[in-house]
């Protein structure tokens, strides 16, 4: 059984997929930020045999080094945030922490997965972009700009990746507007 660990599952394309992986061959490993959003999604697979429900923030570096021991086969990096408005007049802190979130703190949780894939010589990392990282929107600037560093993050791990003699592989995945 394959193990696999979503951040950001409570809702959107995660929480599909997720959805969809329900008494599969994968046992599911889906993660939230706070321990509101953990009722949430607990209530929802309370049942479920193969899914596994916990916070991980990935901000938090206690909470990264929580899936050193999962042995995962894939992690897909989906949690990041979202302040809309003008760069001419957004604080620069939420573009800060728009960054840290989306582009930094996601960083640090795919170098701990990929030291755990590199020693077993396979895995295959996830990275939740954005078509907004291509094609930039109006008033969404630090989130574009953010999932513009995620492409050249993943292209660059996926270079970095295949000089090495193992069988990960580097996905990325720029969804556009969905419901």
């Amino acid at each position: 059984m394959k193990k696999i660990l979503f951040t950001g599952a409570r809702s959107g394309i995660a929480k599909a997929t997720i959805d969809n992986l329900i008494d599969t061959d994968y046992y599911v490993y889906a993660t939230v930020e706070n321990e509101k959003q953990l009722e949430i999604i607990n209530e929802l697979y309370k049942d479920v045999k193969n899914i596994e429900c916990f916070v991980l923030d990935i901000t938090k570096e206690n909470d990264r080094k929580k899936i050193e021991s999962l042995d995962l086969d894939i992690l897909v990096c989906n949690a990041a945030i979202n302040y809309g408005g003008s760069l001419l007049e957004m604080d620069i802190n939420l573009v800060r922490n728009t960054y840290e979130v989306n582009v930094f703190s996601t960083m640090e949780l795919i170098q701990v997965a990929l030291k755990t894939m590199i020693k077993k010589k396979q895995g295959k990392i996830i990275i939740m972009s954005s078509i907004a990282g291509i094609y930039p929107v109006r008033f969404i600037g630090g989130y574009a700009s953010s999932k513009a560093s995620l492409i050249s993050i993943a292209k660059t791990l996926r270079k970095e990746i295949n000089s090495l003699n193992v069988n990960i592989d580097i996905c990325l995945v720029e969804p556009g507007l969905y419901y």
